[in-house]
């Protein structure tokens, strides 16, 4: 897959994203998108990533891989080896914690049904 490819494929679904927020905030104005936000989900999404991160590499390592890839700075290859490699783990985390924080407001959702019937 060359990066043309990745490129229309990130570039449509984006584009179907905006047209999707757009149709809410014409429907319902920013009170449709209240029902997408919860922050106990966000927050177990960004201390789990963190937490699971911190159990697998030191601090310092983290924060390295995380200015190098922001400030674009050149590293020798070995370096950027181990660099890549805990940036593929972070999203390999977030994964994990999206998924959990996904149950959670499954949960939440849910349990703030008052009238079961009218589902």
């Amino acid at each position: 897959m060359n990066w043309r490819t990745m490129f229309r494929g990130l570039f449509a679904w984006s584009t179907l994203g905006v047209i999707f927020l757009f149709v809410i905030y014409i429907q319902e104005g920013f009170s449709g998108f209240i029902p997408f936000m919860n922050l106990e989900a966000l927050f177990i999404v960004m201390v789990g990533t963190s937490l699971m991160l911190w159990v697998s590499y030191p601090a310092r390592d983290i924060l390295r891989a995380v200015g190098t890839a922001l400030s674009g700075a050149s590293v020798p290859e070995d370096e950027a080896v181990r660099l890549r490699t805990i940036l593929l783990d972070a999203a390999d985390s977030a994964m994990a914690a999206g998924a959990a924080g996904t149950v959670l407001a499954m949960v939440l959702m849910l349990s703030s049904i008052s009238d079961v019937s009218g589902i």
